[in-house]
This record gives C-alpha cells, structure tokens and sequence, in this order.
C-alpha cells in the first residue's frame, strides 16, 4: 500500500542456483542475453558470502528497469540474486496525481531480504 498512487509497477527478487557445467563456467562474468548490457560494480560480501555485484539498466515507451545482479560460484554450483525494479517516468503523470517511489526504501527492503542468503 506504500507504493499505491507512485510511478512504481514492479519489484522482484529472483534467487536461482545451478550446477550447469556451462553456467557455471560463466557464472560471474556479465550475461549478454535479456536487458540491457551489464556493468560490473565489485565484489560484495553478503552473509560472509563474496558475490560479483553489477547492474544493468534499460528503458522503452516511458518505462525503465533496473537490475542489480549478484553472482558467485561455491562448490560447483552457481548462485544468482537478482533485485528487478520497473517504474514509469514521473513526468508521463498529471501533476500531483502520482508521487515518486521511494528507491532507498526498496532497496533496503531487497537488502534485508538477500542479508539472509546462506548454503546448506
């Protein structure tokens, strides 16, 4: 309901993990295929877990999305995070009929989700 009357349309957060030979192989390297071209950021250590951290930002007919992607490979298995914002450009709305999406506030609800990654 905080998000109702925002030019916020969807979040998701997508966790998947393989063994693929071939994936694993790539794992972290940046995926040329979906969006828009990946940028890598750095590593980052979640839950005492390094990822590869990087983004990736796309745009068409007054939509953008935002992908911040993470990666790491443990024991074989490729490990994959990924936070999916899509919003609308504010400026497609009526003056003060839509308010803009708190960003920080989703992503520090993403953050407190994925600080809880662990492998059993």
């Amino acid at each position: 309901e905080s998000y109702d009357k925002t030019n916020l349309s969807e979040v998701y957060l997508f966790v998947s993990s393989t063994s693929d030979s071939q994936v694993v192989a790539t794992c972290t390297e940046p995926n040329e295929k979906g969006g828009g071209p990946e940028q890598i950021i750095g590593d980052e250590v979640v839950n005492g877990h390094t990822f590869v951290h990087s983004t990736s930002d796309g745009a068409g007919a007054g939509n953008y999305y935002q992908q911040e992607i993470y990666r790491m490979v443990s024991e074989d298995v490729c490990h994959e995070v990924i936070y999916f914002i899509h919003y609308t450009n504010i400026g497609n709305y009526p003056p003060d009929t839509v308010k803009e999406f708190d960003r920080d506030a989703i992503f520090q609800e993403l953050q407190g989700v994925f600080s809880t990654f662990t492998l059993k």
